[in-house]
């Protein structure tokens, strides 16, 4: 049988065609694929069932999960280094208090240190029943902050007829727990970064800007 015989031209022309109809595939297969990675990633990043962010806008940049109950009274302070995103969107804590009632918590989140430049202040009502678990979120609604910066969070109760506690993760006073790396707790608020408590804190935050990580899984995942 006669084989077909092409000009170098056409040759050319059909290799060319083959090879980008390979990687318009590969585009195709790519951007189906990394939604899916995407979301199986920011599912096991924290255990605080399920999220009410459900705009669409914002993703979980930050994520560590509660551990039991109770925890430090608001007076201590805590950090995060390394901030990966370019905005601060949502801060969901993990909160408890002996004696039901109406309970008002401020939160005020500043750069590098506890008396830093402000990046915003915020205050929730939340409804506690005596010695239960309840989640309060403070929406900070995409404040910019540099990327990479320290956030110092300050905490203090407005109203209410008891203490309050937040839940403090999983780390407990291991010094070399690595749960919940960039995530710091200290004694109180004293400037710049007062003295180290603990490894982590319960807590998840959102960014609606790209973040370069998703933290806190078993390893570093890069986007």
């Amino acid at each position: 049988m006669k084989r077909l015989q092409y000009s170098l031209p056409l040759r050319f022309s059909m290799a060319l065609g083959i090879s980008m109809l390979l990687l318009v595939g590969l585009l195709v297969l790519a951007a189906g694929i990394a939604p899916m990675m995407d979301k199986s990633l920011v599912a096991h990043a924290y255990e605080f069932g399920p999220s009410s962010w459900a705009n669409g806008t914002e993703r979980v940049v930050i994520s560590c999960p509660p551990k039991g109950s109770g925890g430090d009274g608001l007076s201590r302070g805590f950090y995060v280094e390394d901030y990966p995103a370019t905005d601060l969107g949502r801060v969901e804590m993990v909160y408890w208090a002996p004696a039901e009632g109406t309970y008002s918590i401020s939160m005020t989140v500043r750069r590098d240190t506890y008396d830093g430049p402000i990046v915003g202040t915020q205050v929730i009502t939340l409804e506690m029943p005596a010695r239960t678990n309840v989640t309060g979120t403070f929406d900070f609604g995409g404040v910019p902050v540099p990327r990479g910066s320290t956030l110092t969070f300050i905490q203090a109760k407005v109203v209410g007829p008891g203490s309050v506690f937040y839940n403090t993760g999983p780390c407990g006073d291991d010094p070399n727990c690595n749960a919940c790396p960039g995530i710091y707790q200290t004694e109180g608020t004293r400037p710049p970064l007062d003295t180290f408590r603990r490894r982590s804190v319960a807590l998840r935050i959102t960014a609606r800007s790209s973040a370069r990580w998703i933290m806190y899984l078993p390893r570093m995942v890069k986007q």
